[in-house]
């Protein structure tokens, strides 16, 4: 969820999505949990590996992660409001 926000909510790319969960580890604070959503996406995984390597495959995974996303919004703010209490923006 940390890591779908940060890129489609505030354009991180990959490695900056990377090295923020690199510095979330180093906290030890609990993350509350998140509902598990009975919409999953409405983009799967199989699909996106159907893609061929390269543009392709990447406009595939950022469908795939804004569906993701998209299915989860109950949680968004959750997400937004722990990110900021950990300085990550």
């Amino acid at each position: 969820m940390v890591g779908l926000y940060l890129h489609l909510e505030k354009g991180f790319s990959g490695r900056q999505v990377q090295r923020a969960h690199m510095a979330l580890a180093w906290h030890k604070k609990s993350w509350p949990s998140f509902a598990l959503s009975r919409e999953r996406g409405a983009v799967t995984v199989v699909e996106v590996l159907a893609m061929s390597a390269g543009p392709e495959r990447d406009r595939a995974i950022d469908a795939w992660c804004a569906s993701v996303w998209d299915a989860f919004r109950a949680s968004h703010q959750a997400v937004a409001e722990r990110l900021e209490q950990h300085g990550i923006q």
